[in-house]
């Protein structure tokens, strides 16, 4: 079982990386949020859901310059948090078709101002993690680059 600790610990390693971010993944039940919640009230970082980060009026945004409105959008709410690290939970959000994102990239930009741990409901598998949505366990496939920046809680 994924602790607080094994969380802290993997977050001192990478925290001076250029992409600051460390997803912790699982599947549905498997203690992703629990463990977010726990950190937030030990270390005193930030939690965010990403739907609330996401304004309704983004569809007005013509799609090929939603990507730059939600970044700008999501760094100005972060910013106000003022917190050394946010966490950010239920991101499937983010990849809702409508939106017309690319969720990971939008991330990792992100984790360039503003150090993420990001709750990611799926599985790490042979250097890819999958994101469950809709009941699919393979809604969406992304290359793992960096190894260390997952850590998998179930």
């Amino acid at each position: 079982m994924v602790t607080e600790q094994d969380v802290i610990q993997r977050w001192e390693e990478l925290a001076d990386d250029e992409e600051r971010i460390l997803f912790i993944v699982g599947g549905a039940g498997s203690g992703k949020s629990r463990l977010i919640r726990d950190l937030s009230v030990r270390e005193g970082w930030i939690k965010f859901n990403a739907k609330d980060l996401v304004e309704e009026d983004i569809l007005l945004v013509p799609h090929t310059k939603r990507q730059a409105a939600v970044q700008d959008n999501v760094c100005k709410i972060l910013g106000s948090a003022k917190a050394d690290v946010i966490l950010l939970d239920d991101v499937e959000i983010l990849f809702a078709p409508i939106l017309c994102l690319d969720p990971v990239t939008l991330l990792k930009s992100i984790s360039k101002v503003f150090p993420l741990v990001v709750g990611w409901k799926g599985r790490k598998e042979e250097g890819f993690l999958f994101l469950e949505h809709n009941n699919n366990p393979d809604y969406y496939k992304h290359t793992i680059e960096h190894g260390q920046h997952v850590i998998s809680v179930g």
